[in-house]
């Protein structure tokens, strides 16, 4: 409510990026800044890529009305060759209710193969690796101790057939080092091999014995 009237006040504008919005888990959700009082400052960005698929290649911006002729202006200045078919098939899906249904079923789903995945690497390490649980995203994240490498264990991980991102390859200066695990677009089988397969990787990584 502070960055809006600051936003109010200054007639700023507050680009709004709400990343993972639609996929929170917990009893208390955070809204979205355009979904507030005194919102006219506010321009909310999305795509469909999480929500649906990133072969969509389909974004949105909701605007304030008084943005709304001058920005679809410079969208078709932008680029003429917008694809008019995905887009309306994409906006009956989203009227009909079709979109919020599915999205009401993936935010029942995700937390279930997140709890599976976390239980799954805990057993594969021995208890080395314990991921904390979130109440947002698509994804955990495990962070090494300062000094380790990550991209080595990664690359082993690879070798075995897992896709194991290390948290190095998302920032140019930042010294954090550990893996990011993406879980939502597998079953709890998948899960478990993928586990099994990096399980003595990743304890071997941490420096900590398997317990027992």
């Amino acid at each position: 409510m502070e960055l809006l009237e600051w936003a109010r006040k200054r007639k700023a504008w507050v680009v709004e990026d709400d990343y993972d919005g639609e996929f929170q888990y917990g009893t208390h959700r955070i809204p979205a800044l355009c979904s507030l009082p005194n919102s006219e400052r506010v321009l909310y960005v999305g795509t469909f890529s999480k929500t649906l698929h990133p072969g969509l290649r389909l974004g949105f911006m909701v605007l304030p009305h008084a943005l709304t002729a001058a920005f679809a202006s410079a969208r078709a200045l932008a680029d003429r060759h917008a694809p008019g078919d995905s887009q309306d098939v994409l906006a009956r899906f989203i009227t009909e209710g079709h979109l919020l249904r599915h999205l009401r079923r993936m935010r029942e789903l995700y937390p279930k193969r997140q709890q599976a995945l976390i239980d799954a690497v805990t057993e594969a390490t021995g208890g080395a690796v314990r991921l904390a649980r979130s109440e947002q995203g698509m994804h955990l994240v495990h962070e090494l101790p300062p000094g380790r490498a990550d991209a080595p264990t990664s690359g082993r991980a690879l070798a075995a057939g897992v896709m194991l991102a290390p948290l190095s390859r998302y920032a140019i200066e930042s010294r954090r080092r550990g893996w990011l695990f993406g879980y939502a677009g597998y079953d709890v089988a998948a899960l478990r091999d993928a586990a099994a397969r990096i399980g003595p990787l990743l304890a071997a990584a941490t420096g900590r014995p398997p317990a027992g």
